[in-house]
């Protein structure tokens, strides 16, 4: 290829680390040859027949560039004095599909999986089909620096010289900052592995995704907003809902059904439901509707009319042992099934939602005002010897919990004799 008179621009001292601001790159089958110059200029060249040659910028104030192609898509950014811009070609129909500009720049990361574009605190997959964006990372009050995106992670280095991971559903898994005196430079993913590293240190920092296999129940999409999680009487499904719908998935973490529920606005109360061997999610609207659906494949199984349900909320949960009333504004009461009498008030400053008893210990769970969902194992007293956070399920003696990452845990409970037992192993 014959560039003419123009040519990339070349540093006045070549001492210093590449700065990587120039585009010099090949598409999926090197049939094109994207080009930017040091007079603001960006081409993109046909190997084969020059006619086809697309010219994006004869010459510009650009004096930055990035970018790289997307099976038949060109994705760039372009940085001068007082602006930046992102743009999308589509090189199969010659035309330039959409994009952007403002004042602050952007950090470009393109490969034949996809478009990755960050901005400040935001990091989104771009879509150049739908021009939609998906968000993979927010980082708050600190801007991205660098990032890395692999196999449902995310790797985003920011302005206070720290560094976060975040899961598929752009929920952050971990993060650390001032771990260094300056900010990273370089971040990398690959086979669950990062690396972070910048210019001026001689030593890179290497850390190793640990994942707990046999706690994990099952993985789902972690995009699907949802507010509680619930495991089968068979331990096959896991049901995700809350009162817009429901999901069901597969041990496997196989999406078998989603069913959107009707008039949402109007859900009085949901409550899983576990009888015998079969499972269900149990809607009540306000009108006095009860439809119930299966947790093995989320068809409608019934649907009745009777009184509508009370506005004070109040909701009774019954044990071997103990029946527990809750009403709205006022804490749980148990009563012992044996005489009537009562027997403990409970925790008050959220809302019950399920009461589960394991031998003479119980399990309350509450939500938050904010949504937050949690459990309290008591004992025999009725005294809270564990928060259990983000708790979803319990059968058994198997406590389920749900961190909206994509993932289900499991952890059987354990007596005090048990964990003195398995300490003893550890230490040995």
């Amino acid at each position: 290829l014959d560039f003419g008179e123009l040519h990339q621009s070349v540093a006045a001292n070549d001492i210093f680390a590449d700065p990587e601001n120039d585009i010099f790159t090949l598409n999926g089958n090197g049939s094109l040859l994207a080009v930017s110059f040091s007079n603001g200029g960006l081409m993109i060249f046909d190997v084969e027949d020059s006619a086809k040659n697309l010219i994006l910028y004869d010459e510009s104030e650009y004096t930055s560039f990035s970018g790289g192609f997307c099976g038949q898509y060109f994705a760039f950014t372009a940085a001068g004095d007082s602006k930046s811009v992102f743009g999308l070609v589509d090189t199969a129909e010659a035309v330039f599909v959409g994009g952007y500009e403002q004042t602050d720049g952007f950090l470009l990361r393109v490969n034949e999986t996809g478009i990755d574009l960050a901005s400040g605190n935001v990091l989104v997959s771009f879509d150049p089909e739908t021009l939609a964006e998906t968000e993979l990372a927010y980082t708050d009050t600190v801007n991205i620096v660098s990032f890395a995106v692999e196999n449902g992670y995310v790797l985003a280095a920011t302005d206070d010289s720290g560094f976060s991971f975040y899961d598929s559903g752009a929920n952050q898994i971990s993060a650390e900052s001032g771990s260094s005196d300056r900010n990273y430079d370089f971040t990398l993913l690959k086979g669950g592995y990062a690396v972070l590293g910048n210019r001026s240190e001689t030593s890179l920092r290497i850390l190793c995704l640990t994942e707990y296999d046999d706690e994990q129940l099952l993985s789902y999409d972690a995009r699907y907003a949802h507010d509680e999680a619930r495991v089968s009487q068979d331990m096959s499904t896991v049901m995700l809902f809350d009162y817009q719908g429901f999901r069901v998935y597969s041990m496997e973490g196989e999406l078998v059904a989603e069913v959107e529920l009707p008039d949402a606005d109007n859900i009085y109360d949901q409550q899983f439901r576990r009888t015998g061997e079969s499972s269900y999610l149990e809607v009540i609207w306000y009108d006095g509707t009860v439809r119930c659906y299966s947790a093995a494949d989320g068809q409608l199984i019934s649907e009745t009319v009777g009184e509508a349900p009370s506005s004070d909320l109040y909701e009774e949960f019954y044990t071997d042992q103990y029946r527990i009333t809750s009403e709205l504004h006022s804490a749980p009461r148990v009563y012992r099934m044996s005489d009537g009498k009562e027997a403990a008030v409970l925790e008050s400053d959220d809302y019950l939602t399920y009461v589960t008893q394991i031998g003479e210990n119980l399990i309350t769970e509450y939500v938050t005002a904010a949504g937050e969902r949690y459990g309290l194992l008591l004992n025999s007293n009725f005294e809270t010897i564990a928060y259990l956070s983000n708790l979803c399920d319990v059968m058994d003696d198997l406590l389920f919990f749900d961190y909206e990452s994509g993932n289900i845990r499991q952890c059987r409970l354990y007596s005090l004799q048990e964990l003195i037992t398995l300490g003893e192993a550890y230490i040995k």
